[in-house]
């Protein structure tokens, strides 16, 4: 569902409604939605099953880079300083370059295993694969290198106004020269480049969102949507969940629909 400025409040229970008889007439047990924070689409839904998840950053593409850049911290621009004086170049990669979109796979796959990330931060090459050919005109993927090693990586998905970061990692032998500062800065320059309006860095864990911090200061907030549209289902698809893994979850419940828990996690 787009915008709040698009769909009055009548309309929008109204289909709320409908949707709700729908998903009790063909066996849709819960709903999960995340919601849009450039939108602002969670004014429209019931406050009840609304949850604040985090802050995001966002960059104002409508600005000149110098103004962009000014809203830098002064560490980062130091390091995009940096990482251009120690050699390092970013440039986009086309989709069908098979051989640079399996290096980065290899850099990002190799970073999620040493950060021990949970089971639903990995994908296989056929991820990647299938992204970039059926998103030929919504996806690049930006490569970091020095000399002739691809040290790093950036996926950007965008549509319209808006660009997003989907996806990065990089060597850590190569964050002495700031690999990760000069990607992101690269990035906003190539989305800025595309007529992009708006920048969504989105938001991280704690270190994550410091570091896109240093990027802008403007900020959104990211909401979710969930809805049990079957409770006595769902609490039998939980049940079996438990079971299965052998213990009752200890989080309080955070994760939703629980029955879909990653066992890693």
């Amino acid at each position: 569902m787009k915008s709040s400025d698009t769909l009055s409040g009548a309309h929008f229970a109204a289909f709320l409604n409908c949707f709700q008889e729908y998903a009790t007439q063909n066996g849709i047990v819960s709903e999960f939605i995340r919601l849009d924070p450039n939108l602002n689409n969670h004014e429209i839904y019931p406050t009840a099953g609304l949850g604040f998840n985090r802050e995001t950053v966002y960059v104002d593409l409508k600005q000149d880079m110098e103004r962009i850049c000014q809203a830098f911290s002064s560490a980062n621009r130091r390091a995009i300083r940096k990482a251009i004086v120690s050699g390092l170049e970013v440039r986009a990669v086309d989709n069908s370059d098979q051989t640079n979109w399996r290096i980065f796979h290899s850099i990002y796959d190799s970073e999620m295993r040493r950060k021990n990330a949970p089971g639903h931060l990995f994908f296989p090459v056929s991820f990647f694969n299938q992204l970039r050919n059926f998103l030929p005109d919504n996806v690049v993927l930006l490569v970091a290198e020095k000399g002739a090693t691809i040290c790093g990586g950036f996926i950007i998905v965008y549509e319209g106004d808006f660009a997003f970061h989907f996806l990065s990692a990089s060597l850590p032998e190569y964050w002495k020269d700031r690999v990760n500062n000069l990607l992101f800065y690269k990035a906003i320059k190539w989305a800025r480049k595309m007529d992009c309006s708006i920048f969504d860095f989105m938001g991280g864990r704690p270190g994550v969102f410091k570091f896109k911090s240093n990027f802008s200061n403007l900020r959104n907030r990211f909401y979710t949507y969930q809805y049990i549209h079957n409770t006595e289902i769902y609490n039998e698809m939980v049940g079996l969940f438990h079971k299965t893994i052998g213990h009752a979850d200890q989080s309080g419940g955070s994760f939703f629909p629980e029955y879909r828990r990653d066992k890693k996690t």
